[in-house]
């Protein structure tokens, strides 16, 4: 690849240093339209000879005649065998007489006026014996010349006739485009432009009439983009596939079936590349949709070029191969061969090479069968040879290019002529155009050579499209297929491709299945007018499927299901998609006439059509396949039991199968039921069902079709149990009252003794005071609490507002005996507590002590220990001398 750029830069460089040079213009081109032919004078009567010759329609004036006389031998005076006397006369009118031709008269030149078609020619020789002369007449062909300089570029045939060029590099990749009318031999620049400006890639006609164009390259390197050019709006588009490998200099033959080969090139790294791939915009039959290039698909394909090559060429032959010549690859540039044989993807090296190594060359299907290669890039430089591949071998051609060139086009006309257009030449990128030609004479019917689908052909897919190869291209123009199912006629476009060696018939909508459908072809003939007799071929659409029953009618979702009918494809049970209402279903087994598939599990419960699609169509079953809910499985509930006499609850349930209609019970009635999904769902128990102490058994039902009850779960309903507590205070006043910002104490033991003072059950009170007892029975319970060190209990009853007030009496060692009830919650049982005043118990030195030294130390025990809050300090304990404090420092032991 490095080297195609550095040949675009090369161009640039060089078209920047010839910019005062002006472009090379076509010249116009002689052609022969008659001899040159030896006219021989033998003896007796005048010799009296009658031709006929045809003017094509892009041959024009001016024409001339002209005569050689005798064996011209280089001197002066008589000629040996020269004509001394004859006529010569065109559609009966005598243009050259008898008074012209001498012993002495070495050429006669005329012009001549002829009109385009078939003319009459009469020569009578009356002269020695043995005298002759040789008579030409020619005439003029004006061709254009491109209206953009191109190399790189393509020459697409379209299905009027008309070439597409498009892209190539001139000044840069270019994007854009332009027609060129056999009819007046002229070019005329399209409004549309390429998406991508690129130059070597690929274009080919397509059956329904775009032009697909793939790769190439840019200034940036190697494009993996691909793009059609639609001629009814004259516009490109992109495509959304693209090559699954990035290619330029490649080659992109049509196919029979509407795809199209990619051989060879050069990849991204710029190694010349051997694998093969197609573009298929034939849609798989089971999609049901039609033949559409837009979205046409990439497929690497097994088998590839025996030699690595770029810049070569690929050209269709009339037996369904393809000839691959010369190009280049880390060899240099080849002059190998191959025959490609897209029937069985192989390809075979030739035992034949051209006579000359060339790579950006051309290769061109001529009407007689050969094929002509011209021009180039060989091993000394640009190449004017040119040469003719026929029967597997190269001989060359005396006939040369006017101009040297390589990466040209080289493209049949419907006039049988070989348009040369463009390139790169000694001095730069071309305009420059000229025709090689004429064609051979040609007298021969064309024939078709293949057929797809083959005539006879059945299980033919339903968005088939009808391809026909001839013996040679054929005269676009006249390409007439009819296509009928049953005699119906089948609407569809009509389209060519390779030059006009294929004709195509794309139908516009499916056609119908297992029909006889009539391919009929009509008028067509070959470029030299030679007519095809007209041929009809036929073949048989896929049989549409149809079910006949099926067992057993309903299951559930898992069920496997065997179906009888016909028309199944028994290729594979991918090839056959079967749904149970809108759901696919798994095939596990296929024949013709039986299928077995098993009941999806996301099915829709209840009646449901069973339907089978195969690539002959679509059949929904007569009667119905019935889904059945399965039986539900339950495995919990939660919560599992509550309260006598407790609210509506909600239980939640889990398990399997459950239906979306699924419904909870306890015991014989329905519940509120909500389906979260097949495993989940709530329910709720309302509190009339929860009055009485027992069990409620829980199960889940799915309704019919199928379904039933699960296995059932208890949900317990229990005595209700009541409860005792609140409060254990820090009484900062010891008011007996709980006031603002007095705080709970934590970690305060309390006990509950049943009514005859035997201790239930012991807590203690948490870091917020509150403590509580719970799953009580109803009965008479008392509170009795063990106040922490340094605390006692404040007064009970005290003020007005019970809620506020201590309940514990320590005179009877506890609270007065509280009555429960069932489910009663008692939240008022509050105990305070003070922090007892301290006293001095004992005194060191006692008090009254005399003669105690001045130092000593002075310890004080209290009649209980001191709270830790507030701290003692030393303006609430000090000592005094004389009425003076004394420094104190105060230590408290525990």
């Amino acid at each position: 690849m490095a080297g195609k750029h550095r040949r675009l830069t090369q161009i640039l460089t060089l078209l920047c240093l010839l910019a005062a040079i002006p472009p090379a213009w076509a010249a116009d081109q002689k052609r022969n339209l008659f001899g040159p032919e030896k006219f021989v004078r033998t003896t007796g009567a005048p010799n009296i000879y009658e031709r006929t010759f045809n003017v094509p329609s892009h041959v024009g004036s001016p024409y001339s005649l002209e005569i050689l006389n005798g064996a011209p031998d280089g001197g002066h005076g008589s000629i040996p065998d020269a004509v001394s006397s004859a006529t010569v006369s065109l559609d009966g009118q005598e243009i050259v007489r008898r008074n012209e031709f001498s012993n002495t008269t070495a050429t006669i030149r005329k012009d001549i006026t002829l009109s385009s078609g078939s003319h009459r020619l009469e020569v009578q020789v009356n002269s020695a014996p043995d005298s002759y002369f040789r008579l030409t007449i020619s005439g003029t062909i004006h061709l254009a010349d491109l209206g953009t300089a191109r190399s790189g570029h393509s020459a697409t045939a379209q299905n009027d006739g008309s070439l597409l060029f498009a892209g190539g590099v001139g000044s840069a990749a270019s994007a854009s485009a332009e027609s060129f009318d056999p009819a007046t031999l002229k070019t005329s620049p399209l409004q549309a432009t390429l998406r991508a400006g690129r130059f070597d890639h690929s274009a080919n006609s397509l059956p329904r009439g775009e032009t697909l164009i793939i790769g190439g390259s840019d200034s940036s390197g190697p494009l993996p983009s691909s793009e059609l050019f639609r001629p009814s709006s004259k516009t490109f588009m992109p495509i959304p596939g693209a090559p699954r490998i990035t290619r330029t200099g490649h080659s992109a033959t049509l196919l029979a079936d509407g795809s199209v080969l990619i051989l060879g090139g050069a990849g991204a790294t710029g190694a010349s590349l051997r694998e093969s791939e197609s573009f298929n915009p034939n849609q798989d039959p089971l999609t049901g949709a039609l033949y559409d290039p837009s979205t046409g698909v990439f497929t690497l394909l097994p088998h590839a070029l025996l030699v690595p090559r770029a810049n070569h060429t690929a050209t269709l032959l009339s037996n369904g191969q393809v000839l691959v010549t010369g190009g280049r690859n880390a060899d240099g540039v080849l002059a190998s061969a191959e025959l490609f044989d897209p029937a069985t993807g192989s390809s075979t090296l030739l035992s034949a090479s051209m006579n000359s190594a060339r790579a950006e060359h051309s290769a061109t299907l001529r009407p007689d069968g050969s094929v002509l290669i011209a021009g180039g890039a060989g091993t000394s430089g640009l190449l004017d040879s040119i040469e003719i591949y026929a029967s597997q071998t190269f001989s060359d051609s005396p006939t040369k290019l006017i101009m040297p060139r390589r990466n040209h086009t080289a493209t049949l006309l419907p006039i049988g002529e070989i348009l040369i257009a463009g390139g790169e030449g000694a001095n730069g990128t071309l305009t420059h155009t000229e025709l090689v030609g004429p064609p051979a004479a040609d007298t021969a019917a064309p024939q078709i050579g293949a057929t797809t689908p083959v005539n006879g052909a059945t299980g033919v897919d339903l968005n088939a499209i009808v391809g026909v190869r001839f013996s040679e291209p054929i005269d676009v123009s006249t390409i007439n297929v009819r296509l009928t199912a049953a005699g119906a006629a089948v609407a569809g476009v009509t389209g060519s491709g390779e030059s006009g060696l294929y004709a195509f018939f794309v139908p516009m909508q499916l056609l119908r299945a297992g029909t006889l459908h009539t391919v009929e072809l009509l008028g067509v003939r070959d470029l030299a007018g030679n007519s095809l007799a007209n041929v009809s071929f036929s073949f048989t659409t896929a049989a549409a499927p149809a079910i006949s029953s099926f067992a057993p009618t309903h299951g559930t979702r898992g069920t496997q299901i065997r179906i009888l009918g016909s028309g199944f494809d028994p290729s594979g049970p991918q090839r056959n998609i079967v749904a149970v209402g809108t759901t696919n279903a798994a095939v596990s087994a296929v024949a013709e006439t039986t299928l077995t598939i098993s009941i999806p599990q996301s099915a829709a419960i209840g009646a449901q059509k069973i339907t089978v699609k195969t690539r002959g169509g679509t059949v929904s079953s007569t009667d119905d396949f019935t889904v059945d809910n399965p039986v539900p499985t339950l495995t919990s509930i939660s919560p599992t039991q509550a309260n006598a006499n407790s609210p509506a609850i909600t239980i939640n349930a889990t398990g399997s199968d459950f239906a979306p209609n699924a419904v909870a019970y306890a015991g014989a009635n329905a519940l509120a039921t909500m389906v979260t999904n097949a495993n989940a769902l709530t329910a709720q128990i309302p509190a009339s069902f929860l009055t009485t102490a027992g069990l409620l058994p829980v199960r889940v039902f799915n309704p019919p079709p199928g379904g039933g009850f699960s296995a059932t779960f208890n949900f317990t309903v229990i005595a209700n149990k009541a409860s005792i507590g609140n409060f254990v205070w820090s009484d900062l006043n010891a008011n007996g009252i709980q006031d603002p910002g007095e705080p709970g104490l934590s970690g305060v033991k309390v006990t509950l003794l049943n009514a005859n003072g035997i201790a239930l059950a012991t807590t203690t009170s948490d870091a917020n005071g509150i403590y509580r007892f719970s799953d009580l029975d109803s009965g008479s319970y008392a509170i009795q609490v063990v106040p922490p060190a340094g605390f006692d209990f404040t007064a009970p009853d005290q003020g007005t507002d019970d809620s506020r007030d201590s309940d514990y009496d320590p005179n009877i060692g506890g609270t007065g005996l509280i009555t429960l009830t069932a489910g009663q919650d008692v939240t008022s049982v509050d105990i305070g507590l003070f922090i007892l005043p301290a006293r001095f118990d004992i005194s060191s030195p006692m008090n009254g002590e005399t003669d105690v030294a001045v130092t000593r130390e002075t310890i004080l025990r209290f009649t209980q220990p001191l709270a830790t809050v507030p701290d003692v300090t030393s303006s609430a304990l000090y000592a005094e001398f004389g009425g003076q404090r004394l420094s104190t420092r105060i230590h408290v032991a525990p």
